[in-house]
């Protein structure tokens, strides 16, 4: 009975490994693959070895942040064209539709003077880290 017992375990056992091991096997084939291909589409897309400088990516994303800025200073800008457009003689709306545009304007002035700011110490670091 005790024998009969270990030699079903023994047996299930045995099925198991050879069930799972080769899985195991594939799943690491295919991971490999996975990983060279993700390798392969990082060095196409210039993404290599080759560590890309800070500054290099401070710069990137600031161009991103003033640019979507600069959308929406343009959205704001409109949104006063428009408001001075519909007044029809109304003084309400044209004295928003000039406050909106002053603000506009201001906010303009400020992100390019950031961008100014921003483009001169970026270029500095560049000269300090190399």
């Amino acid at each position: 009975m005790r024998i009969n017992k270990t030699l079903r375990s023994f047996y299930w056992s045995v099925v198991f490994f050879s069930v799972t091991l080769p899985s195991v096997a594939a799943a690491t084939s295919a991971m490999d693959s996975v990983t060279g291909g993700l390798s392969t589409t990082a060095n196409t897309a210039g993404f290599g070895t080759t560590p890309t400088p800070l500054t290099t990516m401070v710069g990137g994303a600031m161009n991103v942040v003033f640019s979507l800025v600069g959308i929406l200073l343009l959205g704001f800008i409109i949104y006063a064209g428009f408001l001075y457009f519909i007044d029809a003689g109304g003084e309400k709306s044209a004295k928003k539709a000039k406050e909106v545009l002053k603000t506009s304007i201001i906010g303009l002035v400020i992100i390019i003077a950031a961008y100014a700011i921003t483009r001169y110490v970026m270029t500095a670091l560049e000269g300090v880290v190399g």
